[in-house]
């Protein structure tokens, strides 16, 4: 049960688990670089604009280039603090973490072009959209 209380507390913000393992330096390195990734990448403003409905907007404003450390030091953090609180010791749950880990970096680099059927996020058709364009993703 440790395991996974450990795992809530990375969920809600990564290094509160490690913090709980008595993972000082670790912890506080995994929450500084949350701060740093969330600034850099200006998540929140992005986060801030969709909540207001202006999706082109908030998806010119976000770097994707910091934005994608965002799951890696996520996922990281939650095996990290799990796997000291003694959890997640079997093979078969390794291998099922990794696969979970690059599809969540296989989604923000495929979802880099932001349309879905040729309709941008916003619901508004994209006119000068070509239909053999590969930059698309159909879903």
């Amino acid at each position: 049960m440790k395991a996974m209380e450990q795992l809530m507390w990375c969920i809600a913000l990564p290094g509160l688990g490690q913090l709980l393992n008595k993972k000082y330096f670790k912890g506080t390195l995994f929450i500084l670089l949350e701060f740093l990734i969330n600034v850099q990448s200006q998540f929140n403003e992005a986060i801030r604009l969709s909540f207001l409905g202006n999706n082109k907007e908030a998806i010119d404003v976000v770097d994707f280039q910091w934005l994608m450390f965002y799951p890696c030091l996520y996922f990281y953090a939650m095996w990290d603090a799990v796997k000291d609180a003694g959890g997640g010791q079997s093979h078969s749950h390794q291998v099922k973490n990794l696969i979970f880990f690059q599809r969540q970096k296989h989604g923000i680099l495929s979802n880099e072009n932001h349309r879905w059927k040729g309709l941008f996020f916003d619901g508004k058709k994209d006119e000068g959209m070509d239909k053999n364009d590969s930059s698309t993703l159909l879903l």
